[in-house]
């Protein structure tokens, strides 16, 4: 009886040590499920594919459109894609296609042609009894450095054929392009921002010009040799903008092109003195008349007439000025280079006059429908769809612009792949942490002297598209679009820096 008595209590024992044996198995087991559980996670953070999809789930991109594509090498070889073919606003990374463009059709060895003209005749040796016509060719940076550098080789070269006397006008002449100056789709509130100027068949100092006054007179102002540089006669400022607690200025300009009035918006601070702002000429090729014009009376030159252009002599029907004379003619640097500071620092204006350019090449009209017509016509023949490609401008300005991320990188791809310019267009790209517009990102990073790529900004719209030359010895061709985001254009920086650090550290093997 004690025997039996004995086996129930061992057996009660080993159901009681049974029991308390099976938690602890689980636990180990739930623990070892826990471990292998972080390592995966590990081994996603440390990707890129969740970068991105960390990107595409932040708060601020709730109400956003993206289009993100990535590819190794070639268009062919996609590893990621999100909405890659939606239109969105691109903003200045569309300069991408309007550089790859040029260097496709126009090469990178052209320059731009402006030469110093006379008509009608010299008499008694000294006398010109006709017209100096300044006879533009499209150069986007005739005179921006120092004006006073080519209106002396103007000027000096006309004192060397003898003449001391001109009976006619001073012309600029601009037809080499059509007239339109702004693209209609610009913002009222932005074509005479400094950095819409716009793109003249005779462009002068970038087109723009400095204004000082005083924003606290209320009374309109008129341009004079003081107040405006490059001086234009007959332009009035019409000063509206208003003192606020700011500490700095906080006004522009309001006006259109070939008006005589600007009006002044905006705020000032509280005792504000003489202000400067910038402003975009109303007529570039009357500007440069101007400049000759003054240079010639400075200089002891009798001038019986004022500037005009050719497009003022149109409505006079006196656009026919007969045969031509050569008197000097100046080249602009080559267009790689032009195209290397339009990528580099986004020079709008470079891109709108390499835009008209291409529309000359194509059809002989040099304006900004052919333009474009040329851009769509050649990226069509390499095979390109271009359906859902909207181009408005050459520069990205204007909120009409339409692009996916795939048509970025097809071209970025056809580059790379199949065009002799590749790295001569690679390097008009700002680099990260280096150069231009790409300076501040991925600095002291893997990112850093890896990522080659154009951004463009604007409000709530942010993009980039370039190449990466990954740790790993491939290079990535990438596009990034996002609209209408709700944080700041530096918090949209820091969340695409982040991708590119990835894309830096991107290696085929470990990631497949």
């Amino acid at each position: 009886m004690r025997i039996f008595k004995n086996i129930i209590y061992i057996f009660i024992a080993l159901i009681f040590i049974s029991c308390n044996n099976e938690p602890k198995q689980n636990i180990l087991k739930q623990e070892k499920i826990s471990v292998k559980s972080d390592s995966i996670k590990l081994k996603l953070i440390d990707s890129l594919k969740f970068e991105i999809e960390n990107f595409l789930t932040d708060s601020s991109l709730i109400h956003s459109s993206v289009g993100i594509i990535i590819a190794e090498d070639s268009i062919e070889n996609i590893i990621y894609q999100h909405n890659a073919q939606i239109s969105l606003v691109p903003a200045s990374v569309l300069k991408l296609v309007t550089t790859a463009t040029a260097l496709e059709l126009l090469g990178g060895n052209m320059s731009f042609k402006t030469t110093l003209q006379y008509n009608g005749r010299i008499s008694e040796g000294h006398v010109l009894n006709g017209n100096i016509i300044i006879k533009g060719g499209g150069d986007p940076t005739l005179g921006r450095n120092d004006e006073t550098n080519i209106v002396n080789r103007w000027g000096n070269a006309i004192k060397n054929l003898g003449i001391d006397s001109i009976s006619g006008y001073m012309i600029g002449d601009a037809s080499i392009y059509e007239d339109e100056l702004a693209c209609p789709t610009w913002s009222y509130g932005e074509i005479e921002n400094y950095y819409c100027q716009p793109a003249s068949g005779l462009s002068f100092k970038d087109n723009t010009f400095e204004f000082d006054f005083n924003p606290s007179s209320r009374t309109a102002i008129y341009s004079n040799y003081n107040n405006m540089k490059p001086y234009i006669p007959g332009i009035r400022f019409n000063n509206f903008s208003s003192s606020a607690n700011i500490s700095e200025l906080e006004t522009y300009f309001l006006g259109m092109p070939y008006g005589k009035d600007y009006d002044i918006q905006g705020y000032y601070p509280h005792n504000q003195g003489n202000s400067m702002m910038v402003g975009v000429m109303p007529d570039p090729a009357l500007a440069a008349a101007y400049q000759l014009n003054f240079w010639l009376k400075r200089n002891g030159v009798k001038v019986c007439d004022t500037a005009t252009t050719v497009r003022e002599l149109k409505l006079t029907n006196k656009e026919n000025l007969g045969e031509r004379k050569e008197i000097i003619s100046t080249y602009s640097s080559r267009l790689y280079s032009i195209i290397s500071e339009t990528n580099l620092v986004s020079r709008n204006l470079f891109a709108e006059h390499i835009l008209k350019h291409l529309g000359l090449r194509r059809s002989g009209i040099g304006n900004r429908q052919s333009g474009i017509n040329s851009e769509i016509s050649f990226w069509s023949s390499k095979k390109m769809n271009v359906d859902g490609l909207f181009i408005n401008d050459g520069s990205g300005i204007s909120r009409y612009n339409g692009i996916s991320a795939y048509h970025l990188a097809f071209i970025l791809s056809y580059m790379k792949n199949k065009s002799q310019h590749y790295q001569a267009f690679k390097n008009t790209l700002p680099e990260s942490g280096k150069t231009g517009t790409m300076r501040r990102i991925g600095k002291k990073t893997s990112a850093e002297g890896r990522v080659f790529a154009k951004s463009g900004t604007m409000s709530r719209v942010s993009s980039y598209a370039g190449y990466v030359d990954t740790k790993s010895g491939k290079t990535l061709i990438f596009a990034f679009i996002t609209n209408n985001f709700t944080c700041t254009l530096p918090q949209m920086k820091e969340k695409y820096e982040k991708i590119m650090i990835r894309m830096a550290e991107w290696d085929k093997l470990k990631n497949n």
